[in-house]
């Protein structure tokens, strides 16, 4: 929407038969510069601040990235450790059962045991990063919608403004029409 901005001016005019006709009036090329300089200015200051909210929502954009990603490494570690000390205790206890005579079923209940224990481990470790992920998403949406209301909120006092300059204009073409 900042393209507008800078065309506003010259697309008031664009098709207005009537202006044409009325360029030849002694005044109007004043009323038409003082006008023209109110919306040119109200477009810069527009341009502004849309443009630092463009780089704000980069900014949240580029933050939530960051978050969502370190998150996930620091979750995927968590799991790659849980999976390589269970890695170490399988292999020793695998060491152990292979020096024995005879293995029995029972024999590898502990290491069922801890099998299932890593399951749950790793679940809860999921269950959390999703958590987290939920909670991250939250107040990026949360930001993102403060960012994109005062987007709103800026476009509407824009347009605002330039209509007021555009009835300060009508105004100062009626009267000097009058005079």
């Amino acid at each position: 929407n900042l393209s507008v901005v800078e065309t506003i001016f010259d697309d008031m005019f664009a098709d207005d038969m009537e202006m044409a006709k009325l360029r030849h009036l002694p005044g109007i090329t004043d009323i038409i510069n003082s006008f023209q300089s109110e919306v040119e200015s109200a477009s810069d200051l527009f341009l502004t601040a849309g443009l630092a909210r463009d780089q704000q929502k980069q900014q949240e954009g580029q933050q939530f990235e960051s978050a969502f990603r370190k998150l996930r490494v620091r979750y995927a570690g968590e799991s790659v450790c849980m999976m390589e000390n269970f890695g170490r205790t399988k292999k020793k206890a695998v060491k152990a059962l292979m020096a024995r005579p005879s293995v029995d079923l029972l024999d590898l209940e502990p290491l069922w045991e801890t099998l299932r224990k890593l399951i749950s481990a790793l679940m809860d470790l999921e269950m959390r990063q999703v958590e987290q992920c939920e909670e991250i998403i939250g107040e990026y949406e949360a930001k993102y919608f403060e960012l994109k209301q005062a987007c709103l909120e800026g476009q509407q006092s824009f347009f605002r403004l330039i209509e007021e300059h555009e009835n300060n204009f009508t105004r100062d073409l009626v009267q000097l029409m009058n005079e």
